[in-house]
């Protein structure tokens, strides 16, 4: 699926669905930087795993899909032109207090009438999740 919205078109294509099958199962999935010269690395080995023709070579691991997708450390932001961003760090804070920090903030945007978007990330693995809000 990553292929396919990526590329906007699906790794295999065929006339008929035992041709399609025939190749799915025998041919070697495409390289999907032939298609995009600039993937990030990351991104391609994930895909290039999803792809596997062996389960075992496939990353079943969402922590290891993690750290793959988005390695640890590196907070890679492109911004457009007219774009700024501004990172805050809570330390020592509890979930509550960042919370009402947070929801403080994101009504002061909306009563200004700012266009924006807010993304929360956890740093320790026993919260793997991460919460996006965008306005």
């Amino acid at each position: 699926m990553a292929f396919h919205m990526l590329t906007n078109s699906p790794p295999f294509s065929a006339a008929t669905l035992g041709k399609l099958l025939k190749m799915q199962v025998r041919q070697k999935p495409p390289d999907i930087r032939k298609n995009i010269a600039d993937i990030d690395e990351g991104l391609a080995k994930f895909i290039e795993s999803a792809l596997s023709k062996e389960p075992g070579d496939r990353i079943s691991d969402w922590r290891v899909i993690r750290k793959i997708l988005k390695p640890a450390g590196q907070f890679h932001l492109q911004l457009d032109p007219d774009e700024l961003a501004v990172t805050i760090r809570f330390r020592d804070t509890s979930y509550q207090q960042s919370a009402s920090f947070i929801n403080a903030m994101q009504q002061l945007l909306q009563e200004e009438g700012i266009n924006h978007g807010i993304e929360m990330h956890r740093g320790s693995d026993a919260n793997e999740g991460e919460e996006s809000v965008s306005k």
